[in-house]
């Protein structure tokens, strides 16, 4: 009964990182649509550029997270 309430726990933990991380996904997919519009004076663009740059290097550091923890749970999950 033990290993089956664990099973459902690791299912449970996948879940909530795998819903985070489809979350996460939709939120910055709408940010970065926001840097699309390229029109305006260089100073504009310029900063648009730079956000663009901060989301990119926060995108990479929060999928690898994601990523390493869903593959963590999976691996628990498959153990059982």
């Amino acid at each position: 009964m033990k290993k089956l309430e664990q099973y459902v726990e690791n299912h449970k933990q996948y879940r909530d990182s795998y819903d985070k991380c489809q979350t996460w996904i939709r939120d910055m997919s709408a940010k970065l649509s926001t840097c699309q519009d390229t029109s305006g004076d260089k100073e504009t663009i310029q900063s648009q550029l730079e956000k663009l740059h901060v989301r990119i290097n926060t995108l990479n550091i929060i999928v690898k997270i994601s990523l390493s923890r869903i593959v963590h749970v999976n691996k628990a999950i498959n153990r059982h």
